[in-house]
C-alpha cells in the first residue's frame, strides 16, 4: 500500500452581528495505490507443528494494482451568540479509480493480458447543525448531513450515498457525564463488501445493496464519584446502543444471497451493551471492561434468527492494568476473556469461529 498526497486549510474568525464567526475552507489532493500479489500456501499438521507441503505460484491467487486520485475540498461555517451555535459546511470529493488486473496467466506482469478497469465518483456533501445550550449544564443539539463513500473500481458500482439525520441532548457537572443520541441514516445506496468472513467469497469486491435504514439509539453514562482531590479516583461508564436496520429493496449478491425487501443486515448487533469500571492512582491503574451484546443475524432475514443463522448473546469481561515503577517506566498487564467464557463470532467463512479465550498479555512501557 502506498499513499501520498498534500493539502492546505485557512481559518478565519471575526465578530459577526453580535455573534462569534468562525469560517474554515481546506483543500486535499492524494493518491493511493494497493499492489495485490499474492499467492496461497498449502499447510500441513504433523505431530502439533504446522508445516509447509505445497508452495503456491506467486501471483496465483492475485495479480492487480488499484490506483485512486482524490480530489476533495471543504468549508466550514459557525456562528455562536448567546445560547445557540449555528454550524453549516459543505465537502466536495471527485475519485479517479483504475484497477489493472494482470490475471493470474500473467504472473510476470509482462502486460501481454491485463484488464483495466476504470471508475469514478464525483460528490457534493453538505451538512448543517445546531446546539442550544439551555443551562450551562444541559444542551441540546441536532443535524443533517449527506453521508458519502468512494466505491470500488468495478465496473457499474455505485458510490455510497445516504442522508444522516441526529438529534440528542448532553449534561455534564463536575462529577457526571451523560449524553442521549437518536440517529436515523437513510440510505439511497448502501455498498456491501465480498467478504469471506460474512459468507462471501472473498474476493473483497464491493457490491450495490441499494435502499437501506440504519437507526436508533445511543446512551452514554460517565461518572467520577470521588472527590477530585482525593489520591485515588473511581471513574465509571456505561454506554448503550440499540441498532434497527431494514433493507428497503430486493436484491441478489454472492455474498449475502436472495435478500427481500425489510430483511435486517447481517453482522449488525441489535442490543450492544458496555460497561467500564477503574482505579486510578498515582502508582497504578485498574480497569475491568465488561461487554455485552445481544444475538446478531449472519445472512439477511427477517423476524426471529434461525439458530443456524445466529450469532447466540454473550457477555464478557476484560481486565487491564499498569503499574508506575520509575519516572517513564511502566509495566502493563491485558486479561482477555476473564471468565473463559466460550461463545461465538461469527459463522463464515468455513463454519463456526470461537472469540478469543483466557489469555495473559504483559509488557514493559517506556516514554522516551
Amino acid at each position: 500500500y502506498h499513499s501520498r498526497g498534500i493539502q492546505i486549510k485557512g481559518e478565519y474568525k471575526t465578530m459577526l452581528y453580535g455573534g462569534y464567526f468562525t469560517a474554515e475552507v481546506g483543500m486535499r489532493y492524494h493518491a493511493d495505490s494497493e499492489d495485490r500479489y499474492q499467492q496461497d500456501d498449502g499447510y500441513s499438521m504433523n505431530n502439533g507443528r504446522m508445516e509447509l507441503f505445497l508452495r503456491g505460484v506467486p501471483g496465483s491467487q492475485a495479480n492487480r494494482i488499484t490506483t485512486a486520485h482524490a480530489l476533495s475540498a471543504y468549508t466550514l461555517a459557525k456562528w455562536a451568540k448567546g445560547i445557540f451555535t449555528f454550524t453549516a459546511g459543505m465537502r466536495y470529493e471527485d475519485v479517479k479509480l483504475l484497477n489493472r488486473d494482470y490475471t493470474k496467466a500473467d504472473w510476470r506482469r509482462t502486460g501481454m493480458v491485463r484488464i483495466e478497469v476504470p471508475n469514478s465518483a464525483r460528490a457534493i456533501m453538505p451538512g448543517i447543525g445546531i446546539n442550544c445550550k439551555l443551562m450551562p449544564q444541559l444542551s441540546l443539539f441536532s443535524g443533517i448531513h449527506k453521508g458519502f463513500a468512494p466505491p470500488s473500481a468495478s465496473l457499474g458500482q455505485k458510490a455510497e450515498s445516504s442522508i444522516n439525520i441526529e438529534a440528542g441532548l448532553r449534561y455534564a457537572n463536575q462529577w457526571f457525564k451523560g449524553e442521549l443520541i437518536g440517529f436515523n441514516n437513510n440510505y439511497s445506496n448502501m455498498l456491501g463488501s465480498d467478504l469471506a468472513a460474512q459468507g462471501g467469497l472473498g474476493t473483497l469486491d464491493q457490491f450495490n445493496v441499494g435502499r437501506a435504514l440504519v437507526r436508533g439509539v445511543e446512551l452514554l453514562l460517565q461518572c467520577q464519584p470521588l472527590p477530585t482531590h482525593w489520591k485515588i479516583q473511581l471513574p465509571m461508564q456505561l454506554s448503550y446502543t440499540f441498532t434497527d436496520t431494514k433493507m428497503k429493496n430486493s436484491f441478489t449478491s454472492a455474498s449475502w444471497g436472495h435478500v427481500l425487501y425489510g430483511d435486517e443486515i447481517p453482522y449488525i448487533f441489535r442490543h450492544a451493551l458496555n460497561g467500564q469500571i477503574g482505579v486510578e492512582s498515582k502508582w497504578a491503574d485498574i480497569n475491568f471492561n465488561m461487554r455485552y451484546n445481544g444475538d446478531m443475524r449472519t445472512v439477511p432475514g427477517q423476524g426471529k434468527i434461525a439458530q443456524r443463522e445466529k450469532i447466540p448473546a454473550n457477555f464478557i469481561i476484560d481486565a487491564t492494568a499498569k503499574v508506575h515503577v520509575i519516572k517513564n517506566v511502566d509495566l502493563t498487564m491485558n486479561i482477555v476473556n476473564l471468565t473463559n467464557k466460550v461463545y461465538m463470532v461469527s459463522r463464515h467463512p468455513s463454519g463456526v469461529r470461537a472469540g478469543l479465550p483466557f489469555g495473559i498479555y504483559g509488557g514493559i512501557q517506556w516514554k522516551l
